[in-house]
């Protein structure tokens, strides 16, 4: 509904680098997934799996959609997996903490 509601705006893009819609979307991950949470649990017991954003967009996700033959080979991935990195960035600070 977010991804919905976003596509509709209106955004100067070019204040929105790689680097500051990371930023911001680190942000509302360490709010999502706060220190004791349920989804907090829930990303630590992924472990130390790698952890991939399904779907055609190159910059969030894999490129890939999670019914593809290749999901779980991340080098046939066509997109950066921005969302699964930062995921796994997140999971790292809750283990950390």
């Amino acid at each position: 509904m977010a991804k919905q509601i976003g596509s509709k705006l209106k955004v100067d893009k070019g204040i929105w680098t790689d680097t500051k819609c990371q930023e911001v979307m680190a942000s509302l991950l360490r709010a999502k997934f706060a220190a004791g949470s349920e989804l907090a649990q829930e990303l630590l017991d992924t472990n130390d799996k790698y952890l991939a954003e399904s779907g055609r967009d190159q910059f969030y996700a894999c490129g890939l959609p999670i019914t593809h033959r290749d999901i779980m080979n991340k080098t046939a991935h066509t997109g950066k997996n921005r969302l699964g990195h930062l995921l796994m960035a997140r999971r790292q600070e809750l283990c950390q903490a």
